[in-house]
């Protein structure tokens, strides 16, 4: 559930903030403070999900599928 993202920050041994998936960090989230990782973190998430919104439309679009007036009614 998207609403729910848990995310796994950690200070790293230089002092810095980052966001974690088991033992690997993502480095675009590394930051000074633990709340800057965790809001880089959500941003990234936030643009990879566009990304992905982005993609399906498109897609329905070529097919004739995509509503002009409600075009992420199938988001609902």
């Amino acid at each position: 559930n998207v609403m729910n993202v848990r995310l796994n920050i950690k200070q790293l041994e230089n002092g810095k903030w980052a966001a974690f998936t088991g033992t690997k960090y993502y480095t675009a989230s590394v930051r000074d403070t633990e709340r800057e990782a965790r809001i880089a973190r959500l941003e990234e998430i936030g643009r990879e999900a566009q990304d992905v919104i982005d993609t399906v439309d498109r897609q329905l679009d070529k097919l004739g599928a995509l509503d002009a007036k409600d075009p992420h009614g199938y988001l609902a």
